[in-house]
Formats: structure tokens, C-alpha cells, sequence
């Protein structure tokens, strides 16, 4: 990859829509790196590698709206000491501000009109 490359790929990230484009592990959409880069051992314990974000979860109807109920899968049951960190990446997953009924766009890291 030339830096030009890596250049342009830490400058833009997803904006979740319906998550129908957006890749779980190898797309930028929390943050500013890859959940695959961030958290390398719950991404080798996972059973949906290259999967985009609607297919590991639904849409449950509450009180005061609706939230995304994750479903991940993995190879094998977890350490205590990896169940920490899937807290923390449920923790990020669950800030994340989706725009539901829309479908998942770029934007420039700069650009804060959309945040």
C-alpha cells in the first residue's frame, strides 16, 4: 500500500446509515482505526470476519425508541480477561450515532457537519 494510500484512508470514515455497507472489522466507522487494529484478539476469536454491521445485529423496539442489539458470534467461549475487552468494544459499538433509514456514506475526518 503506498502512503498516498494510507495517506487517504485515515482521513475518511463511514457514517453508520443502515449499515448495509459497512464492513464489522476492516472498515473505519468508530474512531479513527479498524476494530480489526483495535481490538486484534476479539477479531481473532470471531466467527463474522467479513461481515458488514447489519448482519450481526437487529433492531429492537423499546420505550423510548429503538437500539441495536448486537449478535456477535465467536470460536470459542471467552477468558474472564477477554470479556473485558469485549465490554469495551461493546461499550464503543453502542456510542456510535447511526442514521437509520439512511444508507452509509463517507466523510472527510475534518468535516464535523456531520458528528
Amino acid at each position: 500500500m503506498s502512503y498516498q494510500t494510507k495517506w487517504y484512508d485515515s482521513r475518511v470514515e463511514w457514517v453508520l446509515g443502515d449499515g448495509n455497507q459497512v464492513r464489522l472489522w476492516e472498515d473505519i466507522w468508530v474512531y479513527s482505526q479498524t476494530l480489526k487494529e483495535k481490538f486484534p484478539r476479539l477479531f481473532s476469536l470471531s466467527m463474522c470476519k467479513d461481515i458488514v454491521i447489519s448482519d450481526v445485529g437487529d433492531w429492537v423496539h423499546i420505550v423510548s425508541g429503538a437500539t441495536f442489539r448486537w449478535n456477535l458470534t465467536w470460536r470459542r467461549r471467552m477468558f474472564e480477561w477477554k470479556k473485558k475487552i469485549y465490554n469495551h468494544l461493546l461499550l464503543l459499538l453502542n456510542s456510535v450515532q447511526w442514521r437509520r433509514g439512511e444508507v452509509d456514506s463517507w466523510i472527510w475526518e475534518d468535516d464535523d457537519s456531520f458528528k
